[in-house]
């Protein structure tokens, strides 16, 4: 028997009341969101095919997250109910702060068989009547495909008064209709609700301006542009956005420099808290030409000093293959006082010197300052 439908895993509810400001511990309020209780805490709407089954993450993804929860080919969905009285958050808090509520969801699919995934995340009143629901449409995989992991995300605003619990669905199925579980597979899941102010909005918001090249080549300085140049294109490879930032026959590298207490992060929070700083970026070819992508991010003290760089080695890839989308991640760590500014790099070239733009491509990059828990 095989293993053939969606995998869900490592959701997450997490609140931040606005008394502990950027202090606050952020907990995730779903229970065994990494499946690693089985099936434990979580209510099954539907166990179709041959039911729900937890199963081994095939692919890397961010937070290194081993286990998941898999569908079959008949439709399975699975919830938790989240009472917010109960966790600790007051009727007078969610009706007057009426805190951002953020939702975010990993999904991949398996090379051998078509899959289907579903989310719906619910705001309820008392009588858990719906006040705000986010339910987008329907992301089906076609059979045989080699996707990354993917994500979603949304976050409710200015939902009004009322708020008392939140109702978190997920699930799919496979479309090939075959024994056991081969679909997606979703992980890394999140809701994390935190007060609207302006010192809530300093966490976990990306500080690149234009990462995926909406605006063209605009808040890029350009450090490299050989060959024909940077261009933006529409992805050819399946990917949650739709754009991207090209590169030429010869090195194109392009950077930001992030200026950390214009972002509104003081002298004393770098010091003291020493936030994590998480960077993200995406990148794959053309399947007809070579090419090799590089990536830097550094640290810098108030005279533009590097306190800590990452630097991997150069990613080279072969013509004639198919690669889908790649991640770079990569989190600082206890990197001591006098960060100042943050200095993001990236790039690359094609390897076989092919007029026009057939070098690596880069999107959805991001810099994060995380909190520490």
């Amino acid at each position: 028997m095989g293993w053939s439908g969606i995998r869900v895993t490592n959701s997450s509810v997490e609140i931040c009341p606005a008394a502990e400001r950027l202090q606050c511990t952020k907990s995730n309020l779903l229970k065994n969101h990494s499946a690693q209780d089985g099936l434990r805490g979580w209510k099954i709407v539907c166990s179709g095919g041959d039911c729900w089954v937890i199963g081994e993450n095939r692919k890397p993804i961010p937070d290194s997250v081993t286990r998941s929860f898999a569908t079959s080919y008949g439709l399975c969905l699975k919830q938790q109910l989240i009472d917010l009285n109960k966790e600790g958050y007051s009727d007078t808090f969610m009706d007057q702060v009426q805190p951002h509520i953020k939702i975010s969801d990993w999904y991949a699919p398996c090379f051998d068989c078509g899959s289907e995934y579903q989310i719906c995340v619910q705001l309820l009143d008392q009588k858990k009547t719906p006040i705000k629901t986010f339910q987008p449409e329907k992301v089906i995989f076609p059979f045989r495909n080699s996707q990354p992991w993917c994500e979603t995300s949304h976050v409710f605003k200015n939902y009004g008064p009322g708020v008392r619990f939140i109702r978190f669905t997920h699930g799919g199925n496979d479309t090939q209709f075959w024994a056991g579980h081969y679909g997606i597979r979703v992980t890394n899941s999140s809701v994390v609700i935190y007060p609207a102010d302006e010192s809530f909005s300093l966490t976990n918001r990306n500080l690149l301006k234009n990462p995926v090249a909406q605006e063209g080549l605009k808040g890029w300085e350009i450090v490299a542009n050989g060959g024909d140049r940077w261009v933006t294109e529409g992805n050819k490879t399946t990917f949650p956005v739709t754009k991207c930032f090209v590169t030429s026959c010869g090195l194109c590298l392009k950077e930001q420099l992030i200026d950390l207490k214009k972002e509104g992060y003081g002298d004393a929070l770098m010091d003291q808290q020493q936030p994590h700083i998480k960077i993200s970026d995406w990148y794959t070819t053309l399947s007809d030409c070579g090419s090799e992508y590089q990536i830097c991010v550094e640290l810098l003290d108030e005279k533009r000093k590097p306190i800590s760089t990452f630097q991997p080695e150069k990613v080279f890839f072969q013509k004639g293959t198919i690669y889908p989308w790649r991640q770079m991640f990569h989190v600082f760590r206890n990197y001591g006082p006098g960060v100042r500014f943050i200095r993001f790099t990236h790039g690359g070239k094609d390897t076989k010197f092919q007029k026009g733009q057939h070098g690596i491509q880069v999107t959805n990059s991001s810099v994060e300052i995380c909190l520490i828990d």
